[in-house]
């Protein structure tokens, strides 16, 4: 519960960008002084204060923003400022960016950070992220919270190629219920209106938590059957 609470509230917590140029690189200032300011500071209401500099931070089209949310996702040891910072370096990083984030989630022994990797793709342009994800971590079968979450990334980012491997989540080649739920929101993410008819069974499944996951991506594929289906299951 408290892991979901943390994500929820610095998701929720977003400030508004920044406009004009000369207003954008005054800003970027700001937040930079301010950041160093509270930079190592252990008191509670100063990690608030670095968290909001953070959200900020994420919100604002510069070009120093990246190398300093990737240096307080990496340096900070507060979930509070690392999810924030998470977030932000989805918005305006780069392949690169992305790949060495990953191996900093990687190397950590909290499995917040894993559950977290799709906020870093919630928001991306990079359609090269979502092969790489499939070739480098979803064939790891041994960390199941983190192959949820590249199922979960998959998804999000429209990758086509992973459709395959997504099926055969769905379908039960993996027992996790986690993972399972992830390839049916995944399969009506990527395959869109064409995975109507692969969608529908799944609404009989035995497990709820399938069920579930079959009527969110009945809803997300957009097709007017789907609309058809899925409200007489939300009014009753």
């Amino acid at each position: 519960m408290k892991r979901a609470l943390v994500l929820c509230w610095v998701v929720l917590c977003g400030l508004p960008a920044s406009g004009a140029p000369d207003e954008t690189e005054a800003k970027f200032r700001e937040l930079s002084a301010s950041l160093k300011q509270v930079k190592k500071s252990a008191q509670w209401e100063e990690i608030k204060k670095r968290r909001d500099i953070v959200v900020a931070l994420g919100e604002i089209d510069h070009p120093g923003v990246v190398a300093l949310l990737h240096e307080v996702f990496t340096e900070d040891r507060e979930p509070v400022c690392r999810i924030p910072a998470l977030i932000g370096l989805g918005r305006r990083g780069s392949f690169g960016v992305y790949k060495s984030v990953v191996t900093v989630i990687m190397r950590e022994k909290d499995e917040l950070y894993r559950m977290a990797l799709p906020l870093l793709f919630a928001e991306t342009k990079d359609e090269a992220i979502g092969p790489w994800l499939l070739r480098n971590l979803l064939p790891d079968k041994r960390d199941l919270v983190l192959r949820a979450a590249v199922v979960e990334s998959l998804g999000l980012l429209r990758c086509a190629e992973a459709l395959p491997a997504v099926r055969e989540m769905a379908a039960g080649s993996t027992k996790d219920l986690r993972i399972r739920y992830e390839a049916v929101l995944a399969l009506g993410r990527i395959g869109g209106a064409a995975a109507f008819d692969e969608l529908l069974p799944f609404l009989e499944a035995p497990e709820r938590h399938l069920r579930e996951a079959a009527v969110r991506a009945l809803a997300e594929t957009g097709s007017p059957s789907a609309v058809e289906k899925v409200l007489p299951l939300a009014s009753g």
